[in-house]
């Protein structure tokens, strides 16, 4: 077993506000993130009670897995009624609390609140994920940078301009929770070693950085500042303006300032270190939220 370590950093939006939430509990080894669908209303408040819907479940099954009560080959069931716990919560409360939805006349279709949500659960040498919407969880091996939650590779092999279509809205969401009565996360178990780093992002990272900018940055950086320097990395995204401005024929200055600070930000760094006393450990028994 190993001894872990995990940092943090979180961003809003320039001139407005943070719209995800998200979970670090070192103690449980569970990691969560969530980023409320800024287009629908209530976003905030979406992204929080999908984070502790989700956690919550998934926190009270801890102690059975440890004690065996709950087999190990059952937690990806666990986690997929935890994130269907907190879509029927988030659904019922659109469906029936006019707070939840927004009608801007009486032709226009009712908005559901809605977030996007990722988990994260290490335990016996493995990561059990579960997966709804476009935020990322990257496994760092060494030089090889996987993303574990891309359900596709890239429309075309061009990742600047499935970045372009992020950013102008022309790639839409294909799923949420809170969107539908039913949700279909994706869930997969990955066997972790020493030294890797597990990385949790929204997607305000990942639509200003390319994957080989968060693999340099991972591997350059001390890992106490990591998710600092990633989230430091996104204010000014000079590769992926570059792109914009070359294929759109725009100044990059004003490419720059279009693109920087619209989205909020949320980094959760994992790093797994070396063995001991044939357990999961952590530094510390941090169990924050924001």
């Amino acid at each position: 077993m190993f001894k872990i370590k995990a940092q943090r950093s979180i961003a809003a939006p320039l001139g407005s506000y943070y719209d995800d939430f998200n979970m670090l509990d070192k103690y449980n080894n569970i990691f969560v993130i969530a980023d409320g669908v800024g287009s629908y209303p209530a976003a905030d408040e979406a992204s929080s009670i999908t984070c502790n819907g989700a956690y919550c479940f998934l926190r009270k099954s801890t102690a059975h897995f440890k004690n065996g009560i709950i087999p190990e080959e059952k937690i990806l069931d666990h986690i997929k009624i935890g994130i269907e716990h907190a879509n029927e919560v988030l659904y019922t409360l659109s469906e029936n609390i006019d707070w939840f939805y927004e009608k801007r006349n009486e032709f226009s279709e009712k908005k559901r609140a809605g977030s996007t949500l990722d988990i994260c659960y290490l335990f016996n040498n493995h990561a059990y994920i579960g997966h709804v919407g476009d935020s990322s969880v990257y496994l760092l091996r060494g030089n090889d940078l996987v993303n574990l939650t891309a359900e596709q590779e890239y429309e075309s092999e061009d990742e600047g301009l499935e970045k372009l279509k992020a950013l102008t809205g022309e790639k839409s969401l294909n799923a949420f929770v809170g969107e539908n009565k039913k949700v279909d996360p994706l869930l997969k178990k990955v066997q972790i070693q020493e030294n890797d780093i597990i990385l949790m992002t929204t997607d305000g990272l990942t639509k200003l950085l390319y994957d080989e900018e968060i693999k340099e940055i991972l591997q350059k950086s001390d890992f106490a500042n990591s998710a600092d320097e990633l989230a430091k990395a996104a204010r000014n995204p000079r590769k992926v303006a570059e792109y914009i401005s070359k294929r759109k024929n725009e100044n990059l200055s004003d490419v720059l300032q279009s693109i920087v600070g619209r989205d909020s930000i949320t980094i959760i760094a994992i790093k797994v270190e070396g063995y001991e006393n044939g357990r999961w450990t952590n530094r510390s028994n941090d169990n924050k939220c924001n």
